[in-house]
C-alpha cells in the first residue's frame, strides 16, 4: 500500500507540475530561483512524500514544502522508481502532443514515441525488480540506463515545449536527438549494434546559398566506410567523414546544377552492423538493409539589378531685366530729385553684386539733369537704386519770359539677375548580375562630376528593377523612390548614394513563390 501511495503521489505531482511547466518560481513567491523541470520536481516530491502522512497532503503544503523551498539541496537518496514513473509520464505527454500535430513533426514524434516505449520495455525487462533501489546500488550497465533515461526525459520535455510554442523546426531536431539517445539505451545490453538513420541536418538546402553539406544523424554509423547513392545521380558519393551518430556528405556540383525546381531526393546507403563475438575477441560485421533519408533541394536563385538615378539640381537661370525711364519738367527753373528704386520680380536676385549696373541714356540729359550722388547701384540682393535729378536751364529776357531750356532726361537700365530652379541633370544607370546569394547589400553612387558647381540643392529620383530567377521561373520586382520597400527589398537614397538591401533568401522566396 505504501508503494502504491508513493507512486500515486508522484503521478499527482507530475500532473500538478504540467500546470507550471516552463514557468519561473517567481509566480510562487521565489524571485531568485531558476526554472525547474518536471523531473527535478518529482525528485523533490519523492523525498518529501516519505516523511508525510496521508492526511497532510494538500496543494498548499506541496507548494510551501517543495516548490518554494526548492533551493534547498536534495541530499537524501532517491530511488530509480522516480525515473521509471517520470518515463511513463513523458510517454503519456508525447501521446497527447502527437494528437495535436500533423505532417513531418508528427512523424518525428511518433518515431520518438516508439523508441521511448522500447526504453520502457527495457526497464520492465531489466529493472522492474529494482525500482526501490538507488542508482548507486546498480551495476555499471544499469546505472547507465538510468542516467541516459533521465537525459531522455529532459530532451523529450524540451521537444514538447518547442512544439507547444510553435518552434517546429527546432522540435524536429530535438525529437531526432532524443530518438537517437533512446535507441542507444535500448542497445546497451544487445550484442547486435544495428545502424540506422534518424534525420538529416539540414533537411532543406537552397543551392548556392550555403555549402551543400548534409549531416545524417543516427546510430552506429561508423563501424566501416560505405558510400551513398543519390536519386537521379549515377556516381556514388564518398562521405566526408564518419562518427558514431553522424555521417556527412557533400552533394556534387554537377548534380546540383540540374535542379531547376524544388525537388525531394533520397540519400541511400547500406551502413555496417556489428556483433561482438562470444568465443574469441573481435567483431563480426555485415551490411544492413538499404536505408534512406530524403532532402529537399531548392534551385539556385540569381537576380539581376538594374538601377536608374534621374536627379534634378537647383541651378541658376540668368536673365537681364530692362527698365526704361523718361522725365521732363516744363518749369525752366526746375531743380528736383528723381531717385528711382527698381525691384526684381519674386525669386530673382542680382546676378553678381560686383558687376556694374548698365545704364544707357536715351534722351538728354539737358541743363544739368542726370545722375547725381552714387548714381546707379544695387540696394541689397533684390533691387537697384538710381539717384538723379531734373534741372532746367532757367529764364532770360525782360521779366524772365524767355526759357533758356527745360530739363529732361531718359535712360534704359539693364539689371543682370538670376533665379534658382530645379532642372534635370544627366541620368546615371548601372547594372549588376548576382549569383552569390550571400551578397545582399549593394550601393550605387551618382557621379559627383555630373552635378553643376553652382547648384544649391539636388533632388534624386530613382528606379530599381530586380529580375529574380529561381531555377526555370522568373519574376520582376519594381522599386522606386515612391515605393522604396517591396517584397523583401529595401532601398534608400542618402545624398548621392543609392543603397539596396535584400532580405535573407528565405523571406525573398516567400514572395517568389506566390
Amino acid at each position: 500500500m505504501k508503494t502504491k501511495f508513493y507512486l500515486g503521489c508522484v503521478m499527482m505531482l507530475l500532473l500538478l507540475s504540467t500546470t507550471i511547466n516552463g514557468q519561473h518560481l517567481t509566480g510562487l513567491g521565489r524571485d531568485s530561483l531558476q526554472e525547474i523541470s518536471d523531473y527535478e520536481i518529482s525528485k523533490r516530491f519523492d523525498l518529501y512524500s516519505k516523511n508525510i502522512k496521508t492526511g497532510e497532503i494538500s496543494d498548499q503544503i506541496i507548494r510551501e514544502n517543495i516548490f518554494e523551498s526548492y533551493s534547498t539541496l536534495v541530499t537524501d537518496p532517491i530511488t530509480i522508481g522516480v525515473t521509471y514513473v517520470a518515463l511513463q509520464g513523458i510517454i503519456g505527454s508525447l501521446e497527447a502532443t502527437i494528437r495535436t500535430v500533423s505532417g513531418d513533426i508528427a512523424a518525428h514524434l511518433n518515431n520518438l514515441l516508439n523508441t521511448t516505449n522500447a526504453v520502457l520495455a527495457q526497464w520492465d525487462y531489466r529493472l522492474a525488480d529494482r525500482l526501490n533501489r538507488t542508482i548507486y546500488e546498480l551495476n555499471k550497465t544499469e546505472r547507465r540506463i538510468v542516467e541516459d533515461t533521465e537525459s531522455l526525459i529532459r530532451m523529450a520535455q524540451q521537444t514538447i515545449r518547442q512544439v507547444e510554442t510553435g518552434a517546429i523546426e527546432l522540435a524536429k531536431v530535438s525529437a531526432g536527438e532524443a530518438d537517437i539517445l533512446a535507441y542507444n539505451i535500448t542497445s546497451i545490453i544487445k550484442r547486435n549494434k544495428e545502424a540506422r538513420f534518424v534525420y538529416s541536418q539540414p533537411n532543406k538546402i537552397r543551392i548556392g546559398l550555403n555549402e551543400p553539406v548534409i549531416k545524417l544523424r543516427g546510430n552506429f554509423l561508423d563501424f566501416k566506410p560505405y558510400n551513398f547513392r543519390i536519386q537521379g545521380y549515377q556516381s556514388e558519393l564518398i562521405p566526408l567523414g564518419y562518427a558514431s551518430n553522424e555521417v556527412s556528405i557533400k552533394l556534387p556540383n554537377d548534380f546540383l546544377s540540374t535542379i531547376q525546381s524544388e525537388t525531394t531526393v533520397a540519400l541511400t546507403a547500406e551502413p555496417w552492423n556489428r556483433r561482438k563475438r562470444l568465443l574469441w575477441f573481435g567483431y563480426r560485421y555485415w551490411r544492413s538493409s538499404s536505408k534512406s533519408l530524403t532532402v529537399v533541394l531548392k534551385p539556385q536563385v540569381d537576380y539581376t539589378i538594374a538601377i536608374s538615378i534621374a536627379p534634378q539640381a537647383k541651378v541658376p537661370t540668368r536673365h537681364t531685366f530692362a527698365y526704361s525711364f523718361y522725365d521732363i519738367d516744363d518749369n525752366c527753373n526746375a531743380d528736383r530729385r528723381i531717385d528711382r528704386t527698381y525691384v526684381l520680380p519674386p525669386s530673382w536676385s542680382l546676378n553678381d553684386l560686383t558687376q556694374g549696373i548698365n545704364l544707357q541714356n536715351t534722351s538728354g540729359p539737358n541743363c544739368g539733369s542726370g545722375l547725381i550722388g552714387r548714381g546707379a547701384y544695387n540696394s541689397g540682393d533684390f533691387s537697384v537704386v538710381v539717384e538723379g535729378r531734373i534741372k532746367g536751364c532757367g529764364y532770360s529776357g525782360p521779366f524772365n519770359t524767355f526759357c533758356r531750356g527745360r530739363g529732361w532726361w531718359g535712360y534704359n537700365l539693364f539689371v543682370p539677375a538670376k533665379s534658382y530652379a530645379f532642372q534635370p541633370i544627366p541620368v546615371f544607370e548601372d547594372f549588376v548580375k548576382v549569383t552569390n546569394q550571400n551578397q545582399r547589400s549593394f550601393t550605387f553612387d551618382y557621379p559627383l562630376e555630373n552635378i553643376p558647381s553652382e547648384s544649391q540643392e539636388v533632388r534624386y529620383t530613382y528606379k530599381i528593377t530586380v529580375v529574380v530567377q529561381e531555377g526555370s521561373s522568373t519574376r520582376t520586382v519594381e522599386i522606386s523612390d515612391v515605393n522604396p520597400n517591396v517584397e523583401g527589398f529595401r532601398s534608400r537614397m542618402d545624398d548621392h548614394r543609392l543603397s539596396l538591401e535584400i532580405d535573407p533568401i528565405t523571406r525573398l522566396l516567400i514572395a517568389t513563390n506566390k
